[in-house]
């Protein structure tokens, strides 16, 4: 993602976001981040063992399911690999990635509940990760919510915090825990499932920062805003406006915003989003991310159109 006088995929704001914009937005000239927990803990962290993946979870029947999502075919002959257990800020599992493959080739990734039975965001996209030059401090690798994996590093000035689908530090602050205590367990077998395409929105990065600052005003008590939960969007039979994600992951100065491109129903009780970052740079950049509808999110209209969905 590109990198602006303020981060530009997680909106890091004056105000309510950084320039407003994301996938992320951070506020400006903000201090290297540091580890959601505290400094000391971070580097006790240092010497503790890395806690592998638990090697009884298999999680193949969750990717034969998935490849009955337009264009994840290709999952239906693919394998899976544990990559990393996923921490909150407190340090406790709260989810797991995977790697899926087929002939040595990465076809994407998921990430999953820890017991392994739901899934919360699953993608074309290539496993997130460090530069190559950089390490993580052993356990330090958080999920902090949709379309935000994270990791702690040692800096020059002691631990901080990175995000990996941007590579961007992030600001000093409280990191919030976006990310539902349980999700339905999803069906075994290959799902069939319904897409509802969402109206498309205008100018990505324009409608980012106006999602951005309607979900600030909704947060100081605005009741005029339009703003829902992610949760009761996903059930609306018909979506008039374009509608970007947003949450604030670390109170007044980091948003994440994100474009919702389409309501996936799996089957009666499992809905999943398609969302894609508005300041993408690359194809691969913009391939799109299904998350969980459950996450504690919101749901921002930005436009007045007559545009319903089918």
């Amino acid at each position: 993602m590109r990198k602006l006088v303020w981060s530009a995929c997680m909106i890091t704001v004056c105000m309510v976001g950084s320039s407003v914009v994301t996938g992320t937005f951070a506020t400006p000239n903000v201090q290297p981040a540091l580890s959601v927990l505290d400094e000391q803990r971070a580097m006790d962290e240092m010497t503790v063992s890395i806690v592998p993946v638990d090697s009884k979870l298999d999680v193949r029947p969750l990717v034969l399911s998935l490849a009955g999502v337009p264009g994840f075919a290709d999952w239906r002959e693919a394998g899976v690999e544990a990559v990393r257990n996923l921490n909150n800020r407190d340090g406790e599992r709260n989810a797991v990635l995977w790697n899926v493959q087929a002939g040595g080739t990465s076809l994407g990734y998921l990430v999953t509940t820890p017991d392994g039975q739901a899934v919360y965001e699953f993608s074309h996209r290539p496993v997130p990760e460090l530069p190559a030059n950089v390490h993580a401090i052993p356990n330090g690798y958080l999920y902090g919510g949709p379309s935000l994996q994270l990791a702690y590093v040692q800096g020059e000035q002691g631990p901080q915090l990175f995000n990996l689908l941007t590579g961007e530090e992030l600001p000093n602050g409280e990191l919030l825990n976006r990310v539902p205590d349980t999700i339905p367990a999803l069906e075994k077998g290959e799902v069939s499932a319904q897409v509802h395409p969402l109206p498309a929105t205008v100018s990505g990065d324009d409608d980012a920062v106006y999602a951005t600052g309607l979900y600030g005003k909704m947060k100081l008590g605005d009741q005029r805003t339009g703003v829902i939960p992610l949760q009761e969007f996903a059930k609306k039979q018909a979506v008039a406006n374009p509608t970007q994600l947003v949450y604030d992951a670390i109170p007044d100065k980091l948003y994440v915003t994100l474009n919702l491109q389409q309501i996936l129903d799996l089957t009666p009780t499992t809905t999943f989003l398609a969302v894609t970052d508005p300041f993408a740079l690359s194809d691969e950049q913009r391939q799109p991310i299904y998350i969980h509808s459950d996450f504690p999110v919101a749901a921002v209209p930005v436009q007045k159109t007559p545009t319903a969905m089918p």
